[in-house]
């Protein structure tokens, strides 16, 4: 037994081709899983920094109401949460909260100096609150009350990590506790164990709640859904694996097929039992899988742990954020279970299909052996004949060979060909005026309510000069934006179209197209840019009092249009969360007389919405004239040759300092963006190279391996009186004739792949030039392909100088 052991351990330790090959597969696996579950990490915590924790938001809730609540199986936890008053100090106005519990948590703030609060008198506020009102923790503070004009005494007891969101909007806000009298909460934050929405009519229903007081924490909701909720998704990621996966030990099987044969000979020799034979095989195949689960998963760690910093290369969306890495979850036992499954499958098919305890053609009991007889063609060569029947013998492993090099030459020529067309696409990406890449910096609001830019600070931008009085920046377009609605109820959009539009919304907008009742309508704004750029691109309605629509392809039927109506809320600040979800109906509307059609739109943020969107255009003059004040949400710039941009964006920071407004350096941001696109295309081409040096080393060994069959058991050639050479000559002609036809089959199926790859390409609306077939990535594959060949024969033949032939029953 303890040979047999000994045995079995020297097998699995010897097979490092099997090992190597399922490590690399499960690499890869994990490796794609641990980005997938990091990006939704990622954007659970930046959504839980702008919304909160809660996965609802009820509105008006009394008190019996918060502790029913308290009382429910599926929530988690419960905050509830007042605004106490409105407060006045050192020019601000300060939003005084009151809660049950800490807030804070709501947000993943924490407590950095002091305490929380205990008493109604006491309060905590953000660091940068603190340090934009010069707050020092336990002094005690004079503020006035704007609402009942009474001063309010309390006392500053911790200081808190900052909100983003707060920060960002520049929202003074102060913390306290509520008091035990209180009979109604302005706000009831909950965390379920369910993210469905439905989940709202429940709560509706279930606590008799005021209509529309359910608000849903959508984003989070769909986040945490795919988290911990098995999907469609994860179930996609398992069925490829289970493809690669099974492929890969068919594969195996068959080149080991063999051996294995041979060894349980052995072991039947070795007086091992059938059931024993059995549990070798499958301790010997689960083994293998967990020892390259385990080094896969290890790797795919080690691997994302070093790149976990640059995986902006991979997704654009992680630029300039900190990942939360997720190195595990309770999804990575499903690929490991179905591994184990599939392992336990091939190892009862390898086992019925070897039939462990059969006479195996090697030390078999003492029987006479028939010598196999082969009838020659006296047409052909004797040894052309010979070769030919040992392929016959060996034609599945010839065939799985071709599939096998025709596999890794189609997997070479897509991902170089993907490379060229991502590569093309980031480029056209950053120099996109859709995208504002072909501007320097960017003024952007932070919020969909914040203040726009006035004229007279627009001019001190355009006027901004350097040390030596030139103007810092040659181009500037500025634009103003009302946001809104347009009918369009008598357009051709049909059912397919209304959903493709929509789904360019569903992450923010929640679509784009609202049917209320018979009328149809579509999000739009009024836009209103600078004269210059009136001038050099809308100039026909540079001094008329007239409306430019513009119109994306699927709108072009309504030219014939000359009144569009527009609808829209006139209040300061319009733009509540129903507003832009489209459940909350605009209160005025408008009619345009509409002279022109345009179908260029200049870069506008794509704030609300994009260019695929009908969009009114009108001249400085005419908007102020309709909606009485302008104000500009976006400004794009281009910095003139000489100046710093680093100085420039530090001289705009001090101009709109009274602003919510983010600067953004693009100028950096396209540096980075091109330089990540050539890192990601080099890491595409190395994956592809090391997948096809996989497959074709695996398939070249294959090849060899039959060869080296042939080549040391060739005893007749003694007989015939013919040399090695001849062998190996008319070897190199099969072997050429062979890749000749491999050549043809990769022609004909690489040509469909490259076009349903620059489909998809053009149907996900990535940038693409014409369609062409690019040949030279065919060419270099086919070339390697003959070379790797050839050093491979030349290795073999190195390597097996002292081969000698061996006896065999082979006879003419």
């Amino acid at each position: 037994m303890k040979s047999l052991n000994k045995l079995l351990y020297n097998r699995i330790k010897n097979n490092k081709v099997s090992l190597i090959c399922l490590s690399v597969l499960f690499l890869t696996f994990f490796t794609i899983i641990l980005f997938k579950f990091s990006m939704i990490e990622t954007q659970i915590s930046d959504v839980i920094r702008f919304r909160g924790k809660s996965n609802f938001i009820l509105l008006n809730v009394d008190k019996n109401t918060s502790k029913k609540l308290e009382k429910s199986k599926d929530i988690k936890n419960i905050y509830c949460e007042n605004i106490e008053k409105v407060i006045k100090y050192d020019e601000k106005n300060i939003q005084l909260n009151s809660s049950t519990e800490n807030i804070l948590d709501l947000y993943n703030a924490n407590i950095l100096e002091g305490r929380l609060y205990n008493k109604e008198n006491e309060f905590v506020a953000e660091k940068w609150v603190c340090d934009s009102l010069g707050l020092k923790i336990n002094n005690h503070y004079i503020f006035r009350d704007i609402i009942n004009n009474l001063n309010v005494h309390m006392k500053l007891v911790g200081i808190s990590s900052n909100i983003s969101a707060n920060k960002l909007r520049n929202n003074y806000l102060f913390y306290t506790r509520t008091s035990k009298d209180i009979n109604r909460y302005d706000y009831v934050h909950l965390i379920t164990s369910k993210y469905n929405n439905s989940y709202s009519n429940f709560l509706s229903k279930n606590y008799d709640l005021e209509k529309n007081a359910v608000k849903i924490n959508y984003e989070l909701n769909d986040l945490l859904k795919n988290k911990y909720h098995l999907t469609f998704f994860d179930l996609k990621y398992l069925f490829v694996l289970g493809i690669f996966l099974t492929m890969l030990l068919i594969i195996l099987y068959f080149i080991y097929y063999n051996d294995d044969k041979n060894f349980f000979s052995i072991t039947y020799l070795l007086g091992c039992s059938k059931r024993k034979m059995a549990s070798i095989i499958l301790c010997e195949n689960i083994i293998k899988m967990a020892t390259s689960l385990t080094i896969g998963y290890l790797f795919s760690c080690i691997f994302f742990f070093l790149i976990k910093n640059k995986l902006y290369i991979f997704n654009q969306e992680l630029l300039n954020k900190n990942v939360s890495p997720t190195y595990w979850s309770y999804k990575f036992i499903l690929p490991i279970i179905f591994s184990l499954i599939i392992t336990f499958i091939m190892s009862s098919y390898k086992y019925f299909k070897i039939k462990p305890g059969e006479d195996h053609s090697l030390n078999r009991k003492e029987k006479y052996r028939k010598p196999k007889t082969y009838t020659l063609n006296t047409n052909k060569p004797a040894l052309y004949e010979v070769i030919s029947l040992y392929i016959k013998n060996d034609k599945c492993m010839y065939i799985l060979f071709v599939f096998l090099q025709i596999i890794s030459s189609i997997v070479l020529i897509s991902f170089l060909y993907y490379s060229n067309l991502m590569q093309y696409h980031n480029k056209e990406l950053v120099s996109s005026f859709e995208e504002g890449y072909n501007y320097d910096v960017a003024i952007e609001p932070v919020d969909i309510n914040s203040t726009g830019i006035n004229e007279t600070d627009l001019k001190r931008i355009q006027n901004l000069r350097d040390s030596n009085n030139k103007l810092v920046f040659k181009e500037v377009l500025a634009s103003a934006q009302l946001m809104g609605r347009i009918a369009i109820s008598n357009t051709n959009l049909d059912d397919s179209m209304i959903n493709q539009l929509n789904g360019n919304y569903k992450n923010s907008l929640r679509g784009a197209v609202i049917k209320d009742g018979n009328s149809l309508y579509i999000k739009s704004s009024v836009y209103a840019f600078n004269d210059e750029v009136i001038k050099n691109n809308y100039s026909k309605i540079k001094e008329k009092n007239a409306a430019l629509l513009y119109l994306p392809e699927r709108f072009s039927d309504l030219k014939n249009k000359k009144n569009i109506t527009f609808l829209y809320n006139p209040v300061k600040e319009p733009y509540s969360e129903n507003y832009i979800y489209g459940t909350e109906k605009p209160t005025k509307q408008l009619d345009f007389d509409v002279i022109y059609h345009t179908n260029n739109l200049m870069y506008t943020g794509n704030f609300y919405t994009k260019n695929d969107c009908p969009q009114i255009i009108l001249n400085i003059h005419t908007y102020k004239k309709i909606f009485g004040d302008i104000k500009f949400n976006s400004i794009n710039l281009n910095i003139s040759p000489q100046c710093n941009i680093n100085q420039a964006v530090e001289d705009l920071n001090t101009i709109l300092s009274k602003y919510n407004f983010n600067i953004v350096n693009k100028h950096d941001e396209r540096a980075l963006m091109l330089d990540s696109s050539e890192i990601h295309e080099k890491i595409n081409i190395f994956i592809s190279i090391c997948i096809y040096l996989i497959l074709f080393i695996i398939g070249l060994s294959l090849y060899l391996k039959i060869y080296r069959k042939i080549y040391s058991n060739l005893q007749i050639v003694e007989y015939l009186g013919i040399s090695k050479t001849a062998i190996r000559r008319i070897f190199i002609k099969k072997t050429i004739g062979l890749l000749m036809l491999m050549t043809l089959i990769i022609v004909l199926f690489s040509l469909p792949t490259e076009w349903y790859i620059y489909e998809y390409f053009k149907a996900n609306d990535f940038y693409t030039k014409y369609f062409a077939f690019n040949l030279k990535f065919i060419c270099f594959t086919i070339i390697l392909n003959y070379i790797l060949s050839l050093v491979g024969y030349l290795l073999f033949l190195h390597s097996n100088k002292g081969v000698r032939f061996e006896n065999t029953d082979y006879r003419l």
